[in-house]
């Protein structure tokens, strides 16, 4: 057992349910695929554009803020660590 049983241990449920969802889920008709030209037409309407142009901004300041904040979480938790570490005899005796 290590590390590696808990790899396996997801590898054999997935494919416990991969097979439990190709018994059950019935056939699916084929559809009509619709062209590239008429998905596109979709960003002309400008409600469509801004809700995209909104997602991609909210998802960029999401990994923004996490990249900006990774620095000072580093030195914040340095900082605990070393109070921490001066404190540690006067709270153990």
């Amino acid at each position: 057992m290590g590390w590696a049983s808990a790899f396996w241990l997801v590898t054999l449920l997935g494919i416990i349910a991969f097979v439990g969802l190709f018994w059950r889920l019935p056939t699916l008709p084929i559809s009509e695929s619709i062209a590239l030209r008429k998905k596109m037409s979709l960003l002309l309407d400008r409600q469509v554009l801004v809700i995209l142009l909104v997602s991609l901004l909210a998802a960029i300041a999401s990994l923004g803020m996490y990249t900006f904040l990774a620095p000072f979480m580093t030195l914040f938790i340095m900082l605990i660590l070393a109070w921490s570490l001066i404190l540690l005899p006067f709270i153990a005796f």
